[in-house]
C-alpha cells in the first residue's frame, strides 16, 4: 500500500497553513499599522513606519498612511501650512492648514522621541501651530469614517481672508461670501473625536468669520473630550466652538470654554439646523463673551422634535452678553417642537458687556425661541449673584400657535430683583410651572413684562441656602432635604442623590458620597 500520497498532502496542507497564517499576519499589522513623527525625524524617502528613523512633518505621514492606521506624534512644534484643493462634483474647493485629513486615522501627540509607548500630552506638548496663516488642522469628507484627534495643542489659526471667495456663498463655509471659518479646527463631513486636546488662541477672521477654536459643518457622529478651548476669538458667531447644520449626534464631555470671544455665542454657537441631539456633559463655559449679541457662554438655535440639547452638570461662570442671555441663549426654528433639558447647572458671576443697554428682564438664563415652538425642562439649578436683574427671562414666538413651555423644580435663585421674567408678545403663549424653588434675597419670584402668561409655583421654599465660596450647600441650608424627587440620581459633582430625607434644592447635595469617599461640604478635599 502506497504511503507517499497522504505524506504529500500533509505537506501541502502544513504550506498552504503557514502562508496563511503569514498572510493573516500581514493583514492584522497593515490594520493595526503606525507610524511616527518627531521634530528630529527626517521626510527624505521616509514612510514613517521605523520608530527609530521618524518622519519630521505630521503631514507626510498622514500621506503616507492608510485609512485605519495611527499615527504617533513626538513633542515639539510643527508648522507651515499648505493649500491642499479638493474637487467634488468639477468643483474646486482650497483649504489651507499645517495638517489636512480625508481619511479614517487616528493622531496622538504626547509622546518622546525615547518612548513611543506612552502618551503624556501635558508632559510632551505637542504643538500644531498655523503661525496665523491658514489653521492647524481641517478634516473633510471621511463621512462616517472615524478620525481621531488625541493630545495635541492647537493654536495660532487665522482664517482670515481664506474662507468663501467673492461671489460664493455655502462654499468653503456655510456662510456668504467673503466670511471665514474655523481658526483652529475645521470638520466638514466627517465623524471625529478630539481628545484631551487644547486649541487655544486661534482666529475666524478678523473681518467677517465663524468658528474662532473649532467649527463643525455637517459633522457626522462626533466627541469633543477633556479637551480645552480657550482664548479663540470667531468674529461673528461660535468664538469657542461653531456648530452648524448638526444631522448625528454630538457629545461634548469634560470639556472646559474659557475666555473666547464672538458676537454671538462666546463660547459655543450651536448655530442653526441643529436637528441631532447635542449633549454637554461634565463641562464648564467661563468668562466667554458675546461682544455684541446674545448667548454670552452659549448660544442654541434648536430645529428638531424631541431632545435636541442636553446639559447635566454644566458650569456657567463668568459669561458676558451683550444682549440677552449673559450666560445661556436657548433659541428655536423651523416648524418642529425642540425640547432642551438642563440639570445640574450652575449660574454664577455672569453680567452684561460693559456699556450695553440694561433692562430689568435682562436675564442670566434667556428661553425666547423666535421662530417656532420650545419645550425646556429644568431641575437641580444654582443660580447665585449674579450681575443681572432676573435670572430667567422667557418670551415666545409671536405667531399664533407657538408656545413656550418651561417647567422647572429645585431651582435655586439667589441675589436677583426678579426670579423669573416672562414677556408674551403678538400671539405666543408662555406658560412657566416651577416647583419647590428656594428664593434668598429675590424681590419678585415672578416679574409679567407684557402678556398674560400662565405662571405656577408649587411649594416655594424661602431661606437661607448657606452656601460656602464653591456654591456648595452648607449645615443647616434650606436648600437641604427640601426638594422633590424628579429622579435625578446624581448632583453636579457626581454625589449620590438624595443623600438624606430628601432630595436638596440646587445642584448640589448636602452629605452625597464620592467614589473617593469626600462629601460634598468637604471643600479642603477638593
Amino acid at each position: 500500500m502506497l504511503q507517499a500520497k497522504p505524506s504529500v498532502q500533509l505537506r501541502a496542507t502544513s504550506v498552504a497553513a503557514t502562508f496563511l497564517a503569514v498572510a493573516l499576519s500581514l493583514i492584522a499589522q497593515q490594520a493595526g499599522a503606525v507610524r511616527y513623527v518627531a521634530t528630529t525625524g527626517s521626510d527624505a524617502a521616509n514612510d514613517c513606519s521605523n520608530s527609530g528613523t521618524p518622519c519630521a512633518t505630521i503631514q507626510v505621514a498622514v500621506d503616507a498612511a492608510t485609512a485605519g492606521e495611527e499615527i504617533r506624534v513626538a513633542e515639539g512644534t510643527y508648522s507651515g501650512t499648505a493649500v491642499v484643493i479638493v474637487n467634488r462634483s468639477g468643483t474646486n474647493y482650497s483649504y489651507k492648514q499645517v495638517v489636512f485629513i480625508d481619511k479614517a486615522l487616528t493622531l496622538r501627540g504626547g509622546y518622546h522621541p525615547t518612548d513611543w509607548a506612552t502618551s503624556d500630552p501635558e508632559l510632551n506638548i505637542t504643538e500644531i501651530n498655523a503661525e496665523s496663516d491658514g489653521r492647524p488642522v481641517t478634516i473633510v469628507d471621511t463621512v462616517d469614517e472615524v478620525v481621531v484627534l488625541d493630545g495635541f495643542f492647537l493654536t495660532d489659526g487665522d482664517y482670515t481672508g481664506l474662507g468663501n471667495p467673492a461671489g460664493l456663498s455655502n462654499h468653503v463655509c456655510r456662510s456668504r461670501e467673503n466670511e471665514d471659518c474655523g481658526g483652529g479646527l475645521f470638520v466638514y463631513d466627517s465623524a471625529f473625536q478630539l481628545l484631551n486636546s487644547e486649541v487655544r488662541g486661534n482666529v475666524s477672521s478678523t473681518v467677517a468669520g465663524d468658528g474662532g477654536g473649532v467649527y463643525l459643518w455637517e459633522a457626522r457622529e462626533s466627541r469633543i473630550e477633556g479637551t480645552r478651548i480657550a482664548d479663540n476669538d470667531g468674529a461673528y458667531s461660535g468664538g469657542g466652538l461653531f456648530v452648524i447644520a448638526q444631522d448625528f449626534p454630538l457629545t461634548i464631555r469634560d470639556t472646559v470654554f474659557l475666555g473666547n470671544t464672538a458676537g454671538r455665542g462666546g463660547g459655543v454657537d450651536l448655530a442653526t439646523n441643529i436637528n441631532a441631539l447635542v449633549r454637554f456633559e461634565d463641562c464648564k463655559l467661563i468668562e466667554n463673551m458675546a461682544d455684541d449679541n446674545r448667548g454670552g457662554g452659549l448660544y442654541a438655535r434648536l430645529t428638531a422634535n424631541g431632545l435636541v440639547l442636553d446639559m447635566q452638570r454644566v458650569e456657567v461662570d463668568d459669561n458676558k452678553a451683550w444682549d440677552q442671555g449673559k450666560g445661556v441663549y436657548l433659541d428655536a426654528a423651523g416648524s418642529s417642537t425642540p425640547e432642551a433639558s438642563l440639570v445640574n447647572v450652575q449660574f454664577s458671576a455672569n453680567n452684561e458687556v460693559d456699556g450695553a443697554p440694561t433692562a430689568t428682564e435682562d436675564a442670566v438664563l434667556a428661553i425666547a425661541p423666535r421662530f417656532t415652538s420650545l419645550t425646556v425642562t429644568m431641575a437641580h439649578i444654582t443660580a447665585v449673584p449674579n450681575q443681572t436683574p432676573s435670572f430667567l427671562f422667557m418670551r415666545p414666538d409671536d405667531d399664533p400657535g407657538r408656545t413656550l413651555d418651561v417647567t422647572a423644580a429645585n431651582v435655586l435663585i439667589s441675589g436677583f430683583q426678579n426670579g423669573y421674567a416672562v414677556e408674551e408678545a403678538g400671539s405666543g403663549e408662555a406658560t412657566l410651572t416651577h416647583s419647590n424653588t428656594l428664593l434668598y434675597n429675590v424681590v419678585n419670584q415672578h416679574l409679567v413684562v407684557a402678556g398674560t402668561p400662565t405662571l405656577t409655583s408649587i411649594d416655594p421654599v424661602i431661606g437661607d441656602p448657606l452656601l460656602d465660596a464653591n456654591y456648595r450647600l452648607q449645615t443647616g441650608s434650606a436648600a437641604i432635604d427640601t426638594g422633590v424627587d424628579v429622579g435625578v440620581t446624581y448632583d453636579i459633582d457626581h454625589g449620590l442623590r438624595p443623600f438624606g430625607s430628601g432630595p436638596d434644592i440646587g445642584m448640589d447635595e448636602f452629605g452625597a458620597i464620592f467614589a473617593d469617599d469626600f462629601e460634598s461640604g468637604d471643600t479642603a478635599a477638593w
